[in-house]
Parts: C-alpha cells; structure tokens; sequence
C-alpha cells in the first residue's frame, strides 16, 4: 500500500481521520485511481507496446534478443507496479536489484530507447508522467555500460 496512505490510515487508528488528513487521504486515492489506469493500460496493451518496438529491432543473436527483450518485460511490468505503490523504493529492492543482476547487452540500450518512444505514444501526456520516473529507474539498471 501506498506509504502517505498507510501512515494516514495508521495516524487514525484509535480516533477518525481530521478534515485535512481525510482530504490529503482522497488526493491519494485520485492519484492512485490514475495509476491504475495507467496500469491497467499498460496491462492490456503489452504486446501492442513490445510488438513494434521487436520490429525495430537490430538483427541480433535470436537467444540473446529474446533475454533483452525478457529483460525490458520484467522492468516495465516492475515499474508499472511501483508506479501504482507510488514507491522507488520497492522498485529497487524488488526489480532494480534484479535486473542489475542480468548481464548486460548493448540491446538493453536500444530497446530502452525504443520502448521509451513507444510508450510516450501509447500513455499519453497524461499517462507517461506518471510511469516516467520507474521508467528511469529500469534504464538505469539495463542501460549501464
């Protein structure tokens, strides 16, 4: 859950929420409400996203492509969930640490770049801003030299 949300919801445990802890609460559920779409979004739209950018592709062995691409599914299914949570943190402990782990391939780079391009255009103004900053996180852990 949400940190803002969860020290909120624990503040009141014994009494009710005051006016403005009620309304900082409502500004975080709207806000989440919009990553979730955000997700949702991401969700449905998977292969529509990694589909052009794999056509985009540089020819490359077929086994290490596969592990680039794997790689890049990880991290945008990790960030969509810390975008959701709200939470760096738990990006990186549970994703970055991985990914980091991965051995690296020049591929990391440009299917970075590429999935980038491809999800402004599939979020929107409204939506990439909010998945951006996760986004930033997995490129730094797959586009390291």
């Amino acid at each position: 859950m949400n940190g803002t949300m969860l020290n909120l919801l624990n503040t009141a445990e014994q009494r009710y929420l005051e006016a403005a802890e009620q309304q900082q609460l409502w500004q975080q559920f709207h806000a989440m409400t919009n990553r979730l779409k955000v997700y949702d979004q991401l969700r449905t739209q998977e292969a529509q996203i990694f589909r052009p950018v794999t056509r985009q592709m540089p020819h490359a062995d077929e086994a290490a492509a596969e592990s680039a691409l794997r790689d890049w599914v990880g991290a945008l299914r990790g960030a969509a969930l810390a975008m959701v949570l709200d939470d760096p943190e738990f990006f990186d402990h549970r994703v970055g640490q991985w990914l980091q782990a991965r051995p690296h391939s020049p591929l990391h780079t440009t299917l970075g770049q590429l999935l980038q391009a491809q999800l402004k255009t599939v979020l929107g103004s409204q939506g990439w801003p909010l998945l951006a900053p996760y986004w930033e996180q997995a490129q730094r852990c797959l586009s390291r030299p």
